[in-house]
């Protein structure tokens, strides 16, 4: 999930579940400060079953209530989360990274069953190996450490939502990292781009090549602190896809970070 505003509102999942055909979604939203209030937002719902073929990969967990809730691993490994403190948790994704090279993206969002406001972000990840390992941390309201559940997906040469061909078109990209972290599925590792905008603390990412029919964005901070990022506007796309991203800190003050940010078509 990611909040679209400019105001520093952020959102969370408070709980999701199946009513008939139908997925339903509970979000609760915040302004800075933690009061409940009304913002866009950008929701993404997906399940995965089976084990892909090299080359490609996809990996989500939901931690919920202390433990791992749901697990997929497109390696048919078993997927860790583990509590390393107040707010913190250690999760590691077997077998779905390249050999020692930091690969692919991660997304989180927070999630809180009695809707207090919470926020959770990639604090860092790397590659061991060919396992992938991230590091999350969780803020309350104040900016300070606060165990919630939350839920962390991965993707590697394949779009967000787990599936492939199609969507043939996505991309996505972290600034902290770079290499193969940066990949387009038209043009390649390193293709898209961000360029800082006014103010600081605003940036455009770039996709290009890859803005065809219906499409989707997520986006999430990657650092020290409680400072969180997300979209200041729905992404106009024609071929290429321009996505305005913008973070702030705990007060809501628009303030430069880093993130990981991750596009798809539909087609």
């Amino acid at each position: 999930m990611t909040p679209v505003n400019r105001t520093g509102h952020y959102c969370e999942v408070v709980r999701w579940f199946q009513s008939g055909a139908d997925e339903i979604v509970d979000v609760q939203c915040h302004r800075p400060g933690g009061t409940r209030e009304d913002t866009p937002f950008t929701v993404l719902w997906t399940t995965s079953s089976g084990v892909l073929p090299a080359g490609t990969s996809h990996a989500y967990v939901q931690w919920g209530g202390g433990v791992v809730a749901q697990s997929y691993n497109s390696t048919g490994v078993v997927n860790t989360v583990g509590p390393l403190g107040v707010g913190q948790y250690l999760v590691r994704l077997p077998g779905v990274g390249l050999g020692g090279v930091l690969a692919g993206n991660v997304q989180v969002t927070a999630g809180q069953p009695n809707a207090g406001p919470r926020r959770c972000k990639v604090y860092s990840w790397s590659a061991v190996g060919t396992d992938v390992q991230v590091y999350v941390f969780c803020y309350n309201q104040a900016g300070a450490f606060i165990d919630t559940d939350f839920t962390l997906s991965y993707h590697r040469r394949r779009p967000v939502i787990g599936s492939l061909a199609p969507p043939s078109y996505f991309g996505y990209l972290g600034t902290a990292v770079g290499g193969p972290t940066n990949d387009n599925s038209v043009l390649g590792v390193g293709a898209n781009t961000v360029a800082p905008l006014a103010p600081a603390g605003r940036y455009l990412a770039t996709f290009p090549q890859v803005g065809l029919k219906e499409t989707h964005v997520q986006v999430v901070a990657q650092g020290a602190g409680s400072n969180y990022c997300h979209l200041t506007q729905p992404w106009p796309y024609t071929t290429n896809a321009d996505v305005d991203v913008i973070c702030f800190d705990n007060a809501g003050v628009v303030t430069p970070h880093r993130f990981l940010a991750t596009f798809t078509s539909r087609l």
